[in-house]
């Protein structure tokens, strides 16, 4: 405990200079963070890769600045690189979580924020990156503050879309409309950005969908 950091170690033992990733050598590094934390399950396999490219949409949808959308992007991809930090049988456990395990579960957008926030290059996507699953009314986690800017709203929005309509241990993957359906629902509570959450059902090809109720074989996981 008493040592320095690994990262600092790390970059001292690195041959030659060390140059700040930007541009394509920036994207590359990111998308690559994305695969290595989404490897964790073969349920995650793809999932960051998606959620960037329906949060990119959206925020061109909502005509956000080029730099905005580009900043949101590059968060979408490392929003789950914290997953590393969490053994792959939680991920993978078919049943009901323990209150234990769900704490350890939801430590991993902590780990995220440890990892953005040692590189100078990633510090500023720490905060859309780790704030991914507040909510609105702060009934998210990991501090249960208010919901970020658009950028974090449009994140956490693509975030559940995606999951949604993708399978996991616990459940089937949600048809598109279902999953559309529950989005709204997040939003009529007070949960998430509305303007956010009508981009993303819009950009998902869902256009205006009337009032739903999610079906009762929702878990409370």
């Amino acid at each position: 405990m008493e040592e320095a950091s690994c990262w600092e170690r790390s970059l001292d033992l690195e041959p030659g200079t060390i140059d700040d990733l930007v541009g394509s050598a920036l994207d590359t590094a990111c998308a690559t963070y994305a695969d290595y934390g989404d490897q964790k399950s073969g349920y995650l396999l793809g999932h960051s890769r998606g959620v960037a490219g329906l949060a990119f949409r959206a925020a061109d949808a909502m005509s956000l600045s080029d730099d905005a959308k580009q900043h949101l992007r590059l968060a979408a991809l490392l929003h789950d690189v914290g997953r590393a930090g969490v053994a792959s049988g939680l991920w993978d456990k078919p049943g009901e979580l323990s209150s234990h395990e769900r704490q350890i579960l939801e430590s991993h957008n902590g780990h995220t924020e440890t990892v953005l926030g040692s590189s100078a290059s990633l510090r500023p996507l720490e905060g859309a990156a780790g704030g991914v699953h507040e909510r609105t009314d702060k009934t998210g986690y990991p501090r249960s503050n208010v919901l970020g800017d658009e950028s974090t709203g449009l994140l956490a929005a693509s975030d559940i879309y995606e999951a949604l309509t993708h399978e996991r241990p616990w459940r089937s993957a949600f048809e598109p409309t279902v999953a559309r359906d529950m989005l709204l629902e997040e939003s009529k509570a007070g949960r998430l950005r509305r303007r956010a959450v009508t981009a993303v059902r819009d950009t998902a090809g869902h256009g205006k969908a009337r009032r739903a109720t999610p079906p009762g074989s929702v878990s409370g996981r």
